[in-house]
């Protein structure tokens, strides 16, 4: 992509600079992408996220605080994420559990929002 300028570029002491800001004529900003370029990424052959030795094809990582419990399970499967955190101080072990309404095979990640000191954690 080049975009034509009528007005003269900045001239600077500084090479790199210059060459970031190119010439008064043609300034290329990015260039195109490739037809193909997020190929990999759509069919999940991207390099994996790895963490703790579990491989991950979603680099996104879901908060579960703010949803609404009906609504977290069509979040989560829309969002296309495999993990997805949970405050352990939100968590309720008896009716309304959010564990009840993740889909299965995702990860969750615990943690301690709201705590403010690590006794509180």
């Amino acid at each position: 992509m080049t975009i034509a300028s009528t007005t003269p570029a900045a001239q600077s002491d500084d090479p790199v600079l210059d060459e970031l800001i190119g010439t008064a004529t043609n300034t290329a900003l990015l260039p195109e992408p490739d037809a193909h370029a997020y190929d990999d990424i759509a069919t999940g052959d991207a390099d994996p996220l790895v963490l703790g030795g579990h491989k991950f094809t979603s680099r996104f990582i879901l908060g579960s605080g703010r949803y609404d419990l009906n609504l977290i399970k069509a979040t989560i499967e829309n969002a296309g994420t495999q993990i997805v955190t949970m405050a352990l101080r939100r968590c309720r072990t008896t009716e309304n559990n959010l564990l009840d309404y993740i889909p299965k095979g995702i990860t969750m990640l615990p943690n301690t929002s709201g705590a403010r000191n690590a006794e509180e954690a």
